[in-house]
Order: structure tokens, then sequence, then C-alpha cells
């Protein structure tokens, strides 16, 4: 006469095999991601997805597909220590650092170097314009339109009396 098998059970405290697999699935993952993407960011604002792409800022940039391996995205030499990355519409990288920002995609790399930079301004935030003919960049004085086709610069100057705790200048 045949038995019922019983089901297997792990012995206590060790995982069942569907919870092992995972884990270990979920560290090989994570190993895979360290050994490809190994820049430390400052903020949420230094990495930047579209599509299939992230593009991740700091000392030394990189663009990588998802599948984590690095794409074939042509990075300017100067194109360090990128402090922030917005993807566009049309597939160009806008970049900034302290004191200047790129476009890059489509063709030679476009830069703005900040004005005031030399007097210790810095580059702030920047923004694709919804048409995206235009990057709107703010630094700790001025407020600039830049369109990076032609190279034209718009700014815009404010003075700012007392400045509250989100403008004022720290470091």
């Amino acid at each position: 006469r045949r038995r019922p098998s019983a089901p297997a059970h792990p012995p206590d405290g060790q995982p069942a095999v569907p919870e092992a697999e995972y884990t270990l699935r979920q560290a090989v993952l994570a190993s895979r991601e360290r050994t490809f993407i190994t820049t430390t960011l400052s903020g949420p604002e230094a990495a930047a997805m579209r599509g299939n792409r992230v593009a991740v800022g700091g000392a030394q940039p990189a663009v990588y597909k998802l599948d984590l391996g690095a794409e074939d995205f042509p990075l300017p030499p100067d194109f360090t220590d990128v402090a922030g990355l917005h993807w566009g519409n049309d597939g160009r990288l806008l970049g900034w650092r302290e004191d200047t920002a790129w476009v890059l995609g489509g063709g030679e790399p476009q830069r703005f170097a900040l004005p005031g930079a030399a007097d210790g301004d810095q580059i702030r935030c920047a923004e694709w314009q919804p048409a995206q003919r235009w990057v709107a960049i703010c630094s700790y004085s001025a407020l600039y339109a830049w369109q990076p086709e032609s190279g034209r610069v718009i700014t815009l100057t404010a003075q700012i009396d007392a400045p509250d705790a989100l403008t004022e200048r720290r470091g």
C-alpha cells in the first residue's frame, strides 16, 4: 500500500525554497546594481529617468540603460560634479553644476556659463520650458532664460531684502 506523501517543510527558522530563491535573486540584483552604478548621489535631482535610460550625476556622471548596461551617450569631458539632471521629451539631457549648465544629445553639447560664478553665485536649479526651446536656470541672485541652440540669454535679477530659510545661502 502507498502512503500519501507529506508536504516538505523546511526546518524551523529556515525560509521555504521560494522565499530563499527570491532573497537570493534580490541579493544578486542588488550586487549587480552596485557593480554598474557606483555613483553616490547628493540628492534626488542628481538622477533622471526617461524611457529605458537613467542618467546619474555626481563626480563622474553616466547614462545607463535600465538593464544596467552603460549606454553610449556621449558626455563631454568637463561634464563632472553634476548636481542635477532632467531628460527632455526629445531625448536631450539637461545637466548642471554650480557654475555651468549643459544640454546634451542631438549634436554638439551646448553650455551655459553662470555669469556671477566668479563672485560666488551658484546655479541652484534648471528646468526645461515645455516646448524645450528654452531652459530656465535659477541662481542665488538671478533667473536666466537660456536658448541652447542660439546661445541667447535673458537675465532677470531681483533684490531679496530679507532672505527666508529656503533662499538663504548656506555653507
